[in-house]
């Protein structure tokens, strides 16, 4: 076939609010809309919060609820371009990314939670250059809905063809969406576990030198809110010698999702075992830390060997003294 035809579904979102967005579900952050542009044919356009007559100043979708609630709210949709468009807009779940970033469902992805409580009344509108269309949608919370976050997007999604990189025509999906933020009423539950832990150690021709060691751990939201947390990362081998030590903020991890994260120290001595712990300070004061370690035999294996040889030569030594006598 000559014309291939395929999906490719673009996400622009907005940064992860910061900590003190997760312990008040009402707070809202420093972020504002977002739009994106395509420079192809000059496509723009933004997506935010907004009223029957305009946005509101609103970052993102934040709202407490209660099961059963039910809550009617507007999207702005705004035209930046010089060129019509026609955008469908829905609703979708959120997730974090094993790299730690905020994303929404692809579009080939059917919604499971949030997203399938959003219900927009038209979905599809025409909206002239330099135009915004404030859309009203309504948010259903089901009578049995979980307690905690529930987290997803309200997406503006524009439709069409490009050119690939050989180019072939391919179908287009771009999209803008402002995130929503949802907190069920009932007991909140922080908890964050790990789903793994590994130290890899390069060792090194010459030990005086030192070689590398890679910590990679993955972290797991177990709870029902959304989480950051502080990563404290320490290497030391027998008896506890440190051989280094790294403190870092990791980013917000929303339930049900996975992060992973790798820590590399250079200049380890390899004095034997190495153990690396991690320690996780989760920004909900609520919960606790928690800590997880790990090891791995890191040999001077040429430091070894001299040693060896050493030995074996004085053990040569006294026997021909011994055999002389």
């Amino acid at each position: 076939m000559r014309t291939l035809v395929a999906a490719l579904a673009l996400l622009v979102c907005w940064l992860v609010p910061g900590p003190a967005a997760v312990a008040a579900a009402g707070a809202t952050s420093w972020a504002t809309s977002w739009a994106t542009s395509w420079a192809a044919d000059d496509f723009r356009w933004a997506v935010q919060p907004s009223s029957a007559s305009g946005p509101t100043g609103r970052d993102y979708f934040v709202y407490d609820v209660r099961p059963g609630q039910t809550i009617t709210d507007y999207v702005g949709v705004t035209n930046l371009g010089t060129s019509p468009l026609t955008v469908n807009i829905y609703g979708t779940d959120a997730f974090t990314t094993s790299e730690g970033s905020f994303a929404l469902l692809t579009a080939d992805r059917a919604a499971s939670d949030v997203g399938t409580w959003i219900a927009v009344g038209t979905a599809t509108h025409a909206i002239a250059p330099g135009s915004r269309a404030d859309v009203p949608f309504a948010i259903t919370v089901p009578a049995d809905a979980t307690p905690g976050d529930h987290v997803g997007g309200v997406i503006g999604s524009v439709s069409g063809e490009a050119l690939s990189g050989n180019g072939q025509r391919i179908k287009v999906d771009r999209r803008v969406a402002a995130r929503v933020y949802l907190r069920v009423a009932g007991p909140l539950r922080p908890a964050l576990q790990f789903d793994a832990l590994d130290v890899a150690y390069d060792n090194p021709i010459n030990p005086f030198a030192g070689g590398g060691a890679e910590v990679t751990y993955t972290v797991r939201n177990t709870g029902n809110v959304r989480l950051g947390a502080g990563s404290r990362v320490s290497v030391a081998g027998p008896l506890g010698w440190t051989l280094g030590t790294r403190g870092k903020e990791l980013p917000e991890v929303l339930p049900g999702s996975s992060l992973t994260v790798k820590e590399r120290f250079e200049g380890v001595f390899p004095a034997g075992r190495v153990t690396a712990t991690v320690s996780l300070t989760p920004r909900v004061a609520v919960s606790e830390a928690i800590t997880r370690a790990t090891g791995r035999w890191a040999v001077p294996w040429l430091l070894a060997a001299v040693l060896a040889a050493a030995v074996a030569g004085v053990v040569v030594t006294v026997r021909v003294r011994r055999s002389r006598r």
